[in-house]
This record gives structure tokens, C-alpha cells and sequence, in this order.
């Protein structure tokens, strides 16, 4: 055996994915499943020297193809024929997790139980005889505690021994009540005469499937020669146990496998106290409190997106002097040309403008890994059902829209577990609301740029954070107003209610959730390295030709007459400021203030920018009295001379921009945005957002730092934002909330456009979702700018 295949199975909230990142490591990949988006985990490991792949099935209850997961994981067990199937039981809910493995045992596959979560089992008060289970069931057993790694060394063992039939796992059979039994056994001799010698279940499997009305069973053996003769013997089963028992076959198989388990359980299990309170139903007193619970819940939240945007600065200054020092050495490096401005200004000007925002989506999922894995999102779920309800959808809404605040196509996927069709498609319809990751660098960007970091109402919330709630607030208030108009003109229809599971609370492991934030965020970086890296230098030629276009004015002229007009006022060529010299001297006074205000971050009017400033006049006073034609002289440059001539600079790349194909495409599409207060760059940045919101960034840092001739090369993309006239004064906040809108309610990505295809099954549904998106978009948005801009006297 050069390689041993191993399928882990178990329910949600078993501990199914905590165990096989404990197997793997980080050493897996994430895809597909072929032909469905059902997401697959694959880990390649060693174990005393043989080669073991590890593939985590999607977690499920059962093994009848009533849902996508349900398929792809019995599919897979029956086509893939694993070496072992790994089932990961929760040993505190032996009764509802060995439903799964009884139907394992049906498959006569060679099967190994891990009791997880043994500890969990223990504290309640549940002993469990795992040598009797074993022999009862004919598996092998080992107990596990996942998150604290325990057990793992006897579970690889158990795993070699049944993949090299060093030990056996003869699964022991299920028998059924007397009449069902008749029943299986007639439909056996049946499907005996066509079933394929090759095929790798037994006819009785099939019997059991079709008294359970498997569709995708029938559709298979509708291909076999007899189908017809089964098909009857099918159905005069069914009107037997219907007439005899007064029973649908499919609830008679059902209460068979559970009385099946009820036998073992009685023998090999022992409850201890029956009294014991369960410290998660104390916990859930207070959380899921009729008063308390959603005042949590919003405290909750605010705290993850306060930590998103305080905690994660450092780490991006970090990444941020790493892509400014980076672009430094590459502009040492490489000859000045176009080949430099595509290495400076379109690759790393772009894609290192999104990925100064890594660090908050490892913060985002970090937070989203820690709330799942503690067991609290599913009730959050429960705490907004009430809610949800009042909007015309139930709480198993809130699990895929919650989902989208990460990215929208898990979102949308995750409806498949929603029993409404009509319910399915408003949630579906209301996934692209939610904040995605992706929006995240639009937000922090604005936020950095305008929002300043200091304490609002009663110096007890940060502003900074407060906006960045707001906006993700903001979304969920939208797509519940969207959700009512929905369920009272297009999707008519009552929710069904809900029922969900609510998992024990437990501690997850640091590893854990590292291993989960980067799963989900190498996404980020993928997007980065490829899509975003395209479009970057994408908008990278579209700005940057046609080279040396003609220009309205004589640009170099304008700078000549204003180097004339200042030597004419005060007797100095301005350029001896920039050189070595007594004048350059004189001006280091301006020069050191600058830099201690931007090396500091100071904002004007601050403690620390009033003690510079104090300073600064201190010497200035000193020169003034000494050199008072000296002082003029640096007066003037200061205050005219550089002020014009950046002026100037500006006009000069604004034009250029503007004559580029992007700036001719850029003004094509204007007179969309421009009732936003938005001019042709930003809607080209828009625009170009449609293929990956974070795109929008990634724009505007290629933008900047191609019209970058007065100093820009050192200005962060922050600081460019800050300097832009188009943001300039009190409209400056105005439009920056007007993008951070406009990116909230668009559609977010081509992707999501292709996923509610797929889901919805029409293009028709994709296609509205854009339509309305952007509309919805388009009116907050000019409400916001054309309002604001009446309120403010603009």
C-alpha cells in the first residue's frame, strides 16, 4: 500500500475539523469537490513511515442524500473507496452521533470511532465502557479530546492497524423489526439479479436505501436491466409496512437504527448523575436572556470590530514600511523607465496597497474562528431568530448572512441547509448587504484618512471604531429593510421556524483558530497575488499611456515664470533651498518641523503639533532678527513660491491622467458618479472594484503613486487621500462616507454574481441582485452627498 486514504466523517460541532487540523497540521489545501462548491480539506501526513492522506467529508447527520453535504460525503465513501473512514463521535450526544456511524456500518466500510470531546462526556456525568461498545459494535474505538490533542498517537495506531488489517473492523449488522426484516430480504433477491459484481456495497444496503426513499439510490438502480421489476417489488414493500405496521418505511428505518443504538447504549453506557446541571445551560441563562441577549450580542460585535481596526495598526505599519521600503529599493534598483514605474507604481503600489490590510482580515477571522469554535455563533443565530422573524425570516437566515461578513460565497452556499426555497433566495438575495473581508481595506482606508482616533460620547467609544460598527451595522439595517420589501412583493411566503443546535461551549485551542484564519485568509492573499495583481497592472497602462501627450498649457513655462517672478521679488533662485548652503540652511527650521509632524502623526491643533509650531516660530523669530532678507526670502518660498509650483505638478499629472486611455474611459463613465461627488478617478476605481472590492484600493494606490511628482513616492496611501483636492475641506468626510456606502451596498465581486447563479439555478436572480445592489447604492449615495453637501452649506 504506497499511500492510505482516510475519510473523516462526524456531525457539525463534533469536533470533526478540530481533530484533522490536529492530524494535518497546516499541512493541507482547500478546494473543491468536483462539479459542486461544497469546500474540500485534503492533508498529507507520515505516520511510522507510511504516507496517510487525510480528506475532512462535510460535517453531517446522516448519510441520505436529502442535502448537498450529505451527498458529496456518501459519494465520496461509495466512489473514492477510502482505506479507513475515521467517524468523530461527540461523546456527550452518543445517541445522535452514532445515527452517522450506524449508517457507516450499513456501508461495511472499515471504520475506526473516535469518541471526541471525552473530557466533555466525563464532567456530565456520562461513563462510557469503550472495550464493551467496541465489541458490540464491531469497530474499534479511541477516545480523543481534540482540542487539547489528546489521544491522537492511539487514534494514528488505530487507523495503520485497520488499513493494514492488523486489526479488524467487522461492523456488526443492524437488524430491523420482524416485518421490515421480510421486507429487506424480498427487495435483496430482487436487486442480487442486477446488482455489479464490481459494485462495493452490498444488495441489503441498497434495500435499506430505497425503504428510505434515497433518490439518488433509485436514479442509480434505474439503470440496472431489472429496474422495473425492483421499482414494483419497491413499491408493494411500502404499501406492506404501510398496511402491517401503519408506518412509513422511511420513519421504520429510523427507529430501527435508534433502538439499535438504545440496545448498545443500555449495555455500555452509564449516567452517573442524572441531575447534573450542564455548564453551558448556566452560561446560556445570561446570553440567551430574553433582556440581556442581544445587548450582548451588539457588545460582542462592536469589541471584534473595535479590535479589528485598534489592534491590527501595528502589524500594519509594519507591513506598510515593509512595501515602502521595498519600493525604495526597487526604484534603486531598477533604471528609471517605464519597466520601474510597472515594479514602483503598478505592482507594488497596488497589491501592496491591499495587503497592508492583511493584518485586519487576520484579525476578522481570528474573531470568527474564536466565536465558532466557543460554540457562541450558533447562538447568536438563536438570539436574533425573534428579530429575523419580524423581517420575514427565520434565525437560520442569520447563520449565512453572518457568514458573509467574511466573504459572500461561503454566505450564499451556506443557505443549502434552509428548508424554504422562497426564504433561500431572500437570503441569498441579502448576502452581498453584509460587510465582506474584502470591503475591509476601503473602510480603513476612509476611516484612517478622515475619521479621527479619538473618544466620542462621553470619551467612552472610539470613533474610529464606532464608523467602522456603524458600516456593518449599517448593512445588516439595510438588508433587513430589503427583506421586508422582498417578502411582501417578489418572494411571498411564510418562514418556517427554527431549529437549530446549540453546541456545548468549550475553549478552543490557539492552533485552532490560527489554522482556521489562515485557511480563510490566504484567500485575501490569493486574490492579492493574482486578480488584484492583474488589475493593478491593468490600470497600471491605462494610465501611463499614451506616453507624453500634448497638453493644454505649457506646464514647464508656468514653472519657469514663477522661478522669475519669486528672483524678481526677493533677489534668490528658489532652487538653492533644496541645495547644501547657508539659504538651505535657513529653511531647516520648516524642514525639521515637517518632519516631526509627519514622522509623528500630529494633527493640527494638537498638544504636541502646538509645541512643534512653538519651536518652529522660536527659530524663525531668531532669523528674522538676524537675517530679516533671509527671512523673506524663506517666507516667501514657503508660503508662495512652493504652494504654486505644487499646484502646478498637480495640474500637470491631473491632465496627463486625463488624456490617458484610463482618464478617457475615466470620463466616460463620470457622469454616472459624479451626482456622488465622485470625479473620473474614483470612478474608474469603482468600477474596476466590480472584479474584487479590494481592488478599489489597490486603484487608487497605483493612481496616487503614478501622478506622484511632489513627494508623493513618500506619502503613504493615507496621506495621499489627505492631500487629494477632491477631498479637500468639509466635503472631504462627506465623500469619504459616500464611498465607504457605495462599496457597502454594490455588489461585491464578479464571483458572488457567478455563486447566486449557481445556487439560484437562473441568471435572472444574478442579474436583479446586481441591478438592485447597484441601484440601492446609487440613491443612498446621492441622498448622502446631495444632502449632506445642503446641511453643511456646500
Amino acid at each position: 500500500m504506497s499511500s492510505i486514504n482516510v475519510a473523516i466523517a462526524g456531525n457539525p460541532n463534533s469536533g470533526k475539523t478540530t481533530i484533522f487540523n490536529a492530524l494535518t497540521g497546516s499541512r493541507h489545501m482547500v478546494g473543491n469537490y468536483p462539479g459542486v462548491t461544497v469546500e474540500k480539506k485534503e492533508g498529507k501526513v507520515t505516520i511510522d513511515g507510511k504516507k496517510v492522506n487525510f480528506i475532512d467529508l462535510p460535517g453531517t447527520y446522516s448519510l441520505t442524500a436529502y442535502s448537498l453535504e450529505e451527498l458529496v460525503a456518501r459519494d465520496f465513501i461509495v466512489n473514492e473507496k477510502p482505506d479507513v473512514v475515521v467517524d468523530i463521535i461527540d461523546s456527550s450526544n452518543l445517541e445522535r452521533s452514532l445515527y452517522l456511524a450506524v449508517q457507516l456500518m450499513e456501508m461495511h466500510v472499515p471504520l475506526v470511532l473516535a469518541f471526541n470531546m471525552s473530557d466533555l462526556a466525563e464532567s456530565r456525568g456520562i461513563e462510557i465502557d469503550t472495550d464493551k461498545m467496541s465489541k458490540l459494535l464491531g469497530i474499534p474505538i479511541v477516545e480523543t479530546i481534540g482540542n487539547k490533542e489528546q489521544g491522537l498517537v492511539e487514534l494514528k495506531k488505530a487507523i495503520l492497524d485497520v488499513a493494514e488489517k492488523r486489526v479488524k473492523s467487522i461492523p456488526s449488522e443492524i437488524k430491523y423489526e420482524k416485518g421490515v426484516e421480510n421486507e429487506i430480504d424480498k427487495l435483496v433477491e430482487v436487486i442480487k439479479q442486477s446488482t455489479p459484481a464490481e459494485s462495493s456495497l452490498f444488495p441489503r444496503w441498497f434495500a435499506v436505501k430505497l425503504l428510505e426513499h434515497d433518490t439518488e439510490v433509485e436514479k442509480e438502480l434505474s439503470g440496472y436491466k431489472n429496474w422495473e421489476e425492483i421499482e414494483a417489488a419497491l413499491k408493494v414493500s411500502k404499501e406492506n409496512l404501510m398496511k402491517f405496521l401503519k408506518e412509513d418505511s422511511i420513519n421504520l428505518i429510523a427507529e430501527g437504527r435508534y433502538g439499535f443504538i438504545k440496545g448498545v447504549l443500555k449495555k455500555a453506557v452509564i449516567h452517573v448523575r442524572e441531575d447534573h446541571i450542564i455548564v453551558s445551560d448556566k452560561i446560556d441563562k445570561v446570553l440567551l436572556n430574553n433582556l440581556l441577549g442581544i445587548p450582548i450580542f451588539v457588545g460582542v460585535m462592536y469589541i471584534v470590530f473595535q479590535g479589528v481596526f485598534s489592534w491590527a495598526g501595528p502589524m500594519m505599519d509594519i507591513v506598510e514600511a515593509f512595501f515602502g521600503w521595498l519600493g525604495g529599493v526597487a526604484t534603486l534598483v531598477i533604471p528609471e523607465g517605464q519597466i520601474q514605474s510597472l515594479v514602483v507604481d503598478g505592482i507594488i503600489g497596488g497589491v501592496g496597497g491591499v495587503l497592508i490590510f492583511l493584518p485586519q482580515i487576520l484579525f476578522l477571522f481570528f474573531f470568527i474562528a474564536l466565536l465558532e469554535g466557543s460554540g457562541y455563533m450558533a447562538r447568536a443565530a438563536f438570539i436574533m431568530d425573534n428579530l429575523m422573524s419580524k423581517f420575514g425570516l427565520n434565525g437560520k437566515a442569520f447563520v449565512p448572512l453572518l457568514s458573509s461578513f467574511a466573504c459572500a460565497i461561503p454566505g450564499i452556499m451556506a443557505t443549502r441547509t434552509m428548508e424554504s426555497e422562497k426564504g433561500r433566495l431572500v437570503t441569498m438575495l441579502l448576502a452581498p448587504l453584509m460587510s465582506c473581508s474584502a470591503r475591509l481595506p476601503v473602510y480603513t482606508l476612509m476611516i484612517s484618512a478622515f475619521i479621527p482616533d479619538k473618544k466620542i460620547l462621553g470619551g467612552v467609544i472610539n470613533a474610529q471604531g464606532f464608523t467602522l460598527f456603524s458600516l456593518y451595522f449599517g448593512g445588516i439595517l439595510v438588508a433587513m429593510m430589503m427583506a421586508l420589501i422582498f417578502k411582501a412583493t417578489i418572494l411571498k411566503g411564510e418562514s418556517p421556524p427554527l431549529v437549530i443546535e446549540l453546541p456545548p461551549y468549550r475553549i478552543p485551542t490557539l492552533k485552532e483558530m490560527f489554522i482556521q484564519m489562515w485557511d480563510r485568509s490566504k484567500h485575501y492573499v490569493t486574490k492579492a497575488g493574482t486578480i488584484i495583481l492583474a488589475i493593478s497592472i491593468v490600470i497600471w497602462f491605462l494610465f501611463s499611456f499614451p506616453q507624453n501627450p500634448e497638453t493644454s498649457v505649457d506646464y514647464d513655462k508656468l514653472r519657469g515664470d514663477k522661478e522669475t517672478e519669486f528672483f524678481e521679488e526677493t533677489g534668490i533662485k528658489p532652487t538653492v533651498f533644496a541645495e547644501e548652503g547657508s539659504h538651505a540652511n535657513a529653511y531647516l527650521p520648516y524642514s525639521e518641523f515637517d518632519a516631526v509632524v509627519k514622522d509623528n502623526e500630529l494633527e493640527e491643533g494638537s498638544e504636541e503639533y502646538l509645541a512643534a509650531l512653538e519651536i518652529l516660530n522660536n527659530k524663525l523669530s531668531e532669523i528674522k532678527e538676524d537675517k530679516p532678507e533671509i527671512f523673506t526670502a524663506i517666507t516667501a518660498y514657503r508660503e508662495n513660491y512652493l504652494p504654486a509650483t505644487s499646484d502646478i505638478y498637480n495640474k500637470e499629472a491631473m491632465e496627463i491622467y486625463s488624456l490617458s486611455y484610463g482618464g478617457k474611459i475615466g470620463k466616460g463613465i463620470e457622469p454616472f458618479f459624479k451626482p456622488l461627488g465622485m470625479d473620473w478617478r474614483l470612478s474608474v476605481a469603482m468600477v474596476a472594484s466590480f472584479a474584487a472590492k479590494e481592488v478599489f484600493v489597490a486603484s487608487m494606490g497605483t493612481l496616487y503613486a503614478l501622478g506622484g511628482e511632489v513627494e508623493a513616492e513618500s506619502d503613504t496611501l493615507i496621506e495621499s487621500v489627505k492631500k487629494d483636492p477632491l477631498f479637500a475641506g468639509n466635503q472631504g468626510i462627506l465623500l469619504a462616507i459616500v464611498v465607504m456606502v457605495f462599496s457597502l451596498l454594490s455588489t461585491p465581486c464578479m464571483a458572488t454574481v457567478a455563486v447566486i447563479k449557481q445556487e439560484s439555478g437562473s441568471w435572472k436572480w444574478a442579474g436583479f441582485m446586481v441591478f438592485y445592489t447597484l441601484a440601492l447604492a446609487w440613491i443612498f449615495c446621492f441622498v448622502i452627498w446631495q444632502g449632506g453637501r445642503l446641511v453643511m452649506g456646500l
